[in-house]
């Protein structure tokens, strides 16, 4: 569970044709939904405020309650926030975020959730270029990957309704597919091209029975990715089988970031390395070597917290 150990330490678009002439590579339709690039602008953000005692421990549940605050906080300087509460969390939600003034509104939302990682939970917003299926009256629709608590580790009943629930608050239609998947398992660059792990996507807890090609034609059709870029990963060692967004992260169409572990006793040390070198030998959905800039992490981790 690295990204909740993160959180202990810290005690806390385009209209393509489909063939391109300079590359021969298939191009998204301009017919289909794509999802942008997270840099672009966006309206707010989507946040959830929950500690939940089954999940952390009675000292780290304040800890964590004030990150997510001062999470929420700094957004808020730059965009509204929309947070989802749980009833039993509001009194102190509404302690921790509401008496401080902000630039922009931070608005709280009644709704049960089990944990806070909309990231994954959270629909998948997709844009229109020509209006096709039932786009919203804004041009967007939601997708909804059937979130299973990252293969059935962990407690999920409230969670799995949230995609629908923030749909249905934005007005925005509903995607609906058989893929199960996680925000933080995919990494696209709005221009046609995801980067994704066998570790999660092609595991039995999620997607028994779906190869690589079966989620690269459905991913194609939901988000409008053409190329899809596979790393390992490795399953089974934290709840998420191994997230994208662990590993890499687009900044920008065509450049990602790349995590090296330097803890020679994590079993990532050896991933982050095949990382490196798939990313680097990698083109993108236009035929572009990737521009891959490497960040290291710290030489040990402290496990003992």
């Amino acid at each position: 569970m690295l990204r909740r150990r993160l959180l202990q330490h810290l005690a806390l678009p385009l209209a393509w044709g489909l063939v391109s002439p300079a590359h021969g590579l298939k191009l998204r339709s301009s017919l289909l939904p794509y999802m942008p690039d997270e840099a672009e602008q966006h309206r707010c953000t989507w946040m959830a405020f929950v500690a939940d005692a089954g999940i952390w421990s009675q000292h780290q549940i304040p800890a964590v309650q004030a990150n997510l605050a001062l999470i929420a906080s700094t957004i808020a300087n730059y965009e509204p926030v929309n947070i989802l509460v749980s009833a039993a969390d509001w009194a102190v939600a509404e302690g921790l975020l509401l008496a401080q003034q902000h630039a922009f509104e931070i608005q709280l939302i009644e709704c049960q959730v089990d944990d806070f990682w909309l990231r994954d939970t959270g629909p998948v917003f997709v844009r229109h270029t020509h209006g096709q299926g039932s786009p919203g009256s804004q041009g967007i629709s939601a997708v909804d990957f059937n979130f299973n608590g990252w293969g059935n580790k962990q407690r999920h009943h409230f969670d799995a309704q949230v995609a629908k629930f923030i749909a249905q608050r934005e007005g925005v239609p509903l995607i609906d597919t058989e893929l199960v998947l996680e925000g933080g398992c995919f990494e696209v660059d709005g221009a046609g091209t995801a980067i994704l792990t066998k570790s999660c996507v092609l595991n039995d807890n999620r997607n028994p029975g779906w190869t690589a090609a079966d989620v690269e034609a459905e991913l194609e059709r939901l988000l409008g990715v053409v190329k899809v870029i596979w790393l390992e990963g490795v399953a089974g060692r934290d709840i998420t089988d191994g997230h994208t967004d662990f590993y890499a992260r687009f900044v920008r169409p065509g450049e990602v970031l790349v995590s090296r572990d330097n803890y020679r006793s994590s079993y990532d040390y050896q991933v982050t390395r095949e990382n490196i070198a798939i990313l680097s030998a990698a083109t993108d959905a236009f035929g572009k070597q990737l521009i891959v800039t490497v960040l290291d992490t710290p030489d040990v981790i402290n496990e003992a917290y």
